[in-house]
């Protein structure tokens, strides 16, 4: 059911007019989890496929679930999809051959992508579209270099290929690799479609899916239950379709099961809001809460996602079903809106939260118990707190060297690896670093480096050296601080101690 293309013909129609230009657009196609980006893209394609003005086919590329044995994250599943499509043309289509000069695995496999788009395709005018879905995966894993993208805009560029993506957000501000944000591609996308729940008059059309005929008032119901939201749609649907009539008591007998049958998407749906966002459309649920006295970027941003709306000048959840799950799962947000809804609240309350993750680590250590205590009592007091930081830094590296260097001397191991490196920043003749804490946390980095052979440390990890670097480079810090360091610094830091200790205690277990 989750499959099945209904709806949108608004949506299609606006995109066959960007598509149908003279010259193409390239088009990117944004909205929230389950809002049906993929199922847009999927029936797009299809539309596309046989070929449809001057477009010779189309495909759907599925960039978020891709084969990881293909040579490249991007070009490899782009023209496997091609490959794919071509094919389909059948051994009458001209173009069908091109099918076979593409292979998706080959580390070559740009040059024959430009190859056919620019050589073949774009020398007749005959692109082919491509609707790459899940452009957020690869964004966001920075598994995709700058010259991906460069690539990609280069086929865009000579004709050859138009794009219409799908992602939660525009493509330039998911990519989190700030080489690839500044490549073209990003920049050749000056139409966006934003996608909202379906509208009361698109019920029509998903009833006739369904194939149910609709009794007076079930539309209603349904969007009522649903708010239009396209997965909370699908969720009802299966339970719906092929009823005749459809009454009002099946619709709400199917609503009110939604919270466990639909739970997944509920669950996609409350991530996506944020726990500020958790908190406002419990508030929603549990009372009236007038629009006017309602943070404006706060109710777009709901809005956005198609959950709230206004009646009479009040704000209402736009579903039932994620009322029902807002009132039952709302409680831990609207707590933590109530705790930390401002800077002021937020200052006031930390340090309850440093003292609660403080009691969970079982710090054996009476010195470095003690100086962590006195840190986040001082935590409102950045100045006396970040001057407790060389006192932890100190006694975590006495305690890390009394594991793996006993009595302040350099293990035989170390000794014996270092002279097979005659560039070795540590020559054994120069003596262990006993006063100098600086040179003792070059020596930590050094002896739990991974890519050495054997690995020098015995207890020590990366991840507990890489934490008391940073709780000494917070107390050389704290030497040179005056009474006007914001707060945050210091609630920064004692996270940073805190998790710098739990580390330690696991490593010298």
């Amino acid at each position: 059911m989750t499959s099945t293309f209904w709806g949108r013909k608004a949506l299609l129609a606006q995109l066959d007019a960007l598509l149908s230009k003279s010259d193409p657009d390239n088009v990117s196609v944004v909205g929230p989890r389950g809002m049906g980006k993929t199922s847009l893209l999927r029936e797009l394609a299809r539309r596309y496929a046989a070929g449809k003005g001057d477009f010779v086919s189309a495909c759907y590329v599925d960039l978020k679930h891709r084969r990881l044995d293909l040579a490249h994250p991007v070009f490899g599943p782009v023209a496997e999809a091609m490959q794919r499509s071509l094919r389909a043309l059948g051994p009458d289509n001209e173009f069908s051959l091109l099918a076979d000069e593409l292979d998706p695995a080959s580390p070559n496999v740009f040059n024959m992508l430009r190859r056919i788009t620019i050589d073949d395709l774009a020398a007749v005018r005959r692109p082919i579209l491509l609707a790459l879905d899940g452009c957020d995966a690869v964004l966001k894993s920075t598994v995709a270099p700058r010259a991906a993208w460069d690539g990609l805009c280069n086929l865009a560029d000579e004709g050859g290929v138009r794009f219409v993506t799908g992602s939660r957000r525009r493509l330039g501000d998911l990519c989190r690799d700030d080489d690839a944000s500044s490549s073209d591609f990003f920049l050749r996308f000056k139409q966006l479609i934003e996608l909202r729940p379906i509208g009361t008059d698109e019920w029509g059309d998903v009833f006739a899916v369904w194939g149910v005929d609709a009794a007076k008032g079930a539309r209603d119901e349904c969007h009522g239950w649903t708010g239009g939201h396209p997965a909370l749609v699908a969720a009802l649907g299966e339970t719906l379709q092929g009823l005749k009539p459809l009454s009002i008591a099946a619709v709400s007998s199917s609503g009110s099961a939604l919270v466990s049958r639909a739970h997944d998407a509920l669950v996609g749906i409350w991530k996506d809001v944020g726990v500020e966002g958790q908190a406002d459309l419990a508030a929603i649920a549990k009372s009236t809460v007038h629009a006017a006295s309602f943070n404006k970027k706060r109710l777009d941003a709901l809005s956005g996602h198609g959950l709230v709306r206004q009646v009479g000048g009040e704000l209402r959840c736009a579903s039932r079903a994620v009322e029902m799950y807002a009132l039952e799962h709302g409680t831990a947000a609207t707590d933590l809106q109530r705790l930390f809804g401002n800077r002021e609240l937020f200052a006031s309350n930390i340090r309850q939260v440093l003292e609660f993750r403080s009691a969970q680590i079982a710090i054996s250590d009476k010195d470095l118990r003690e100086h962590l205590r006195r840190a986040l009592a001082d935590v409102e007091h950045p100045r006396f707190c970040l001057n407790q930081f060389r006192g932890l830094a100190s006694r975590a590296l006495d305690m890390l060297y009394m594991i793996e260097a006993p009595g302040w001397k350099f293990p035989a191991a170390w000794l014996a690896q270092w002279s097979k490196a005659p560039n070795s920043r540590w020559p054994g003749d120069k003596g262990f670093p006993t006063g100098d804490r600086g040179r003792q946390c070059q020596l930590l980095r050094e002896i739990v480096d991974d890519s050495k052979s054997p690995r020098l440390a015995t207890m020590v990890s990366r991840r507990t050296a890489a934490l008391v670097d940073q709780i000494k480079s917070y107390g050389d810090l704290g030497q040179h601080l005056d009474d006007t360091v914001d707060g945050s610094v210091a609630v920064a830091a004692c996270f940073a101690a805190l998790e710098m200790c739990d580390s330690l205690t696991r490593d010298l277990r």
